[in-house]
């Protein structure tokens, strides 16, 4: 038995209505939002192969730093200590 998960499509700004099925064989179908307002059941190419992004061999499923596996707090301590750089060069800047 499969089951409808609703959902945006990642890929625009645009807002897609979608959905995802997890089929028996483990994949993942992308089927349109036949009632959504943006979308009005019509999906681009990317849209449609939006479910691949779930089942893709290469898809990072931890946080990397370094391209080494770590934990969300070390990462996040780390994109914090990244981002107060940039924010502080672009302060002096103007």
């Amino acid at each position: 038995m499969s089951e409808l998960v609703p959902v945006v499509c990642p890929f625009c700004g645009v807002g897609c209505g979608m959905y995802l099925q997890l089929l028996d064989d483990g994949l993942v179908a992308t089927l349109p939002s036949r009632n959504d307002p943006i979308s009005a059941g019509r999906l681009c190419m990317r849209g449609w192969r939006a479910g691949d992004l779930l089942v893709n061999s290469q898809r990072l499923t931890s946080p990397q730093v370094g391209g080494e596996p770590t934990s969300w707090t070390e990462a996040l301590q780390q994109a914090s200590q990244l981002l107060k750089g940039i924010a502080g060069s672009w302060q002096q800047v103007t």
